[in-house]
């Protein structure tokens, strides 16, 4: 990509003087930015974006880095962080184009024409890069009124853990993956509760009044299994999403606010909810239980023994 992006569109000129070296590529391990200059030779010149360059501190051995190169950092009209004084700044306009952005939204199959090169966004396309072939499989598994919730709590889980501190990414994949389980119709789900064994109080219960209610645990079991999900707290968030717990982690209440109060729900409150989040995430966590118990008690509905817990948990608070 950076030779089809970067390198190819240079006049001859230019680019006979250009050389890719794809060293970190073929290593197929995380390579550090100080192995890589400390193997080159000559006088060095690093470029990087201005979100990039401001965390410089969290890079490995950056006061031994800081000595390897000489420091360059374009900036984005839209970033307001800080890169640190060894920086240089290169003058001229640049877009305000973020890449992390650019990966959230191909992560979401939103349209990123406009933010690449078109051989760029034609190659990830064509082999499905950046998360495409998630979003390929789960479209194929999910109707298309569950597709599109699927991937407005996976854009909404990833605000709010960008907004409480938690890791985006695996708050996107917990929501991606998260009604995953709904591909089976509820008799389907029942078999596949008991075949896997599921380890969930009152699991006959369920099975006899409303198999749909194990959707959550058929999730994360799929996840793990079918699509090679290994983080213990993705997985965890997407089993407690409905059933809740009484002790329910960061990443486990963002993704229960993100479930109940995504753009698509109708409800009244649910814009009201999603606002909220933002500034009360355990405000909006209370609320969004509160109003799935009213729902099940209008309903005369059974309340399972893991949602009473929570609901008295927060009840606390």
């Amino acid at each position: 990509m950076v030779r089809l992006g970067i390198l190819n569109p240079l006049p001859l000129k230019w680019r006979s003087r250009c050389h890719l070296d794809a060293r970190e590529a073929r290593a197929r391990r995380p390579v550090f930015t100080i192995e890589t200059l400390g193997a080159l030779k000559g006088d060095l010149h690093f470029l990087t974006g201005q979100d990039s360059a401001s965390s410089f501190s969290k890079w490995k051995n950056p006061s031994r880095l800081k000595s390897l190169a000489t420091w360059w950092y374009g900036s984005r009209p839209g970033s307001k962080s800080i890169p640190p004084a060894h920086f240089r700044k290169i003058t001229g306009r640049f877009p305000d184009i973020s890449s992390t952005e650019i990966r959230s939204k191909l992560a979401l199959g939103q349209d990123c024409s406009r933010d690449l090169n078109g051989t760029v966004y034609a190659y990830i396309n064509k082999r499905n890069l950046y998360g495409k072939n998630f979003l390929s499989k789960i479209s194929r598994a999910l109707s298309p009124s569950r597709y599109t919730h699927t991937l407005n709590v996976a854009s909404l889980a990833e605000s709010l853990a960008r907004r409480w501190g938690a890791d985006p990414e695996k708050a996107r994949l917990a929501g991606l993956l998260h009604d995953i389980g709904r591909r089976y119709k509820p008799n389907e789900l029942a078999r596949f509760a008991r075949r896997r064994r599921f380890h969930v109080p009152e699991r006959e219960t369920i099975l006899r009044l409303d198999p749909m209610l194990l959707h959550a645990y058929a999730s994360a079991d799929i996840a793990e299994h079918e699509f090679g999900v290994s983080d213990k707290a993705v997985l965890r968030a997407i089993k407690c999403h409905t059933l809740g717990d009484a002790n329910l982690h960061l990443l486990d209440k963002i993704l229960y606010v993100a479930d109940a109060s995504s753009i698509d729900r109708s409800h009244e409150t649910a814009a009201h909810t999603r606002h909220l989040a933002f500034t009360d995430l355990d405000a909006a966590l209370k609320r969004c239980v509160s109003e799935k118990l009213v729902h099940a008690l209008t309903r005369e509905a059974w309340l399972h023994p893991l949602t009473v817990s929570l609901w008295n948990s927060l009840a606390r608070l």
